[in-house]
């Protein structure tokens, strides 16, 4: 923070000009997200909950989750070893589910043969991984349509009838005292050429 507090033009020589003084926020900002938190690629897989996946299962994968958190943040020997043991609990969790689903599944199909060859088949294959990716064009065809539906969805309406704004226009900034502002804040009519309704 001092590196940037030194360098940055927002803070060691603030710009009068309101287009400068933009700017050299928007360059600040970016340079602080570049310091803290760097852009970087994440790959992103959508694998399906297995069939005999609960609500029980959802509580435990939850509470083993708010563990590992406190485990990150503490980095303790004893909140690592609370995350390890309900990790442990939460896997034989699942694993008793699966058995117990399967095995009544298996059990109640046991006069089918057509129905227990399709609980086998679906037993037998690996869960599959799904990788999402969402290009560019991608977001910008998911949006281009939005306003095409708005757009589309409008075409119909009566025409939205608009105020003409004030003629003067915010262009520079100039330091204020803190007399000046003090007698602003006490008059009692308070407005301006931008604002003609006084308030």
């Amino acid at each position: 923070m001092t590196t940037l507090r030194l360098s940055s033009t927002l803070i060691n020589d603030t710009p009068l000009d309101t287009k400068e003084l933009f700017s050299a926020y928007d360059d600040t900002l970016r340079s602080l997200l570049e310091k803290h938190a760097p852009f970087r690629r994440v790959r992103h897989s959508v694998r399906p909950s297995p069939v005999s996946y609960d609500a029980e299962c959802r509580a435990t994968r939850r509470f083993t989750r708010k563990l590992e958190r406190v485990y990150r943040r503490s980095l303790t020997v004893e909140s690592c070893a609370a995350w390890k043991t309900q990790f442990n609990d939460q896997r034989q969790l699942f694993h008793r589910k699966a058995t117990s689903y399967w095995s009544t599944a298996l059990l109640d199909c046991s006069n089918d043969p057509k129905a227990l060859w399709a609980k086998l088949q679906q037993l037998s294959q690996p869960p599959t991984t799904q990788q999402v990716q969402h290009t560019a064009t991608d977001l910008m065809t998911h949006f281009v349509g939005k306003v095409q539906k708005i757009h589309a969805s409008t075409a119909g309406a009566d025409a939205v009838s608009t105020v003409k704004q004030s003629d003067v226009e915010l262009s520079m900034f100039q330091p204020v005292t803190s007399d000046h502002m003090f007698s602003n804040l006490t008059e009692k009519s308070k407005h301006c050429p931008l604002d003609p309704a006084a308030t």
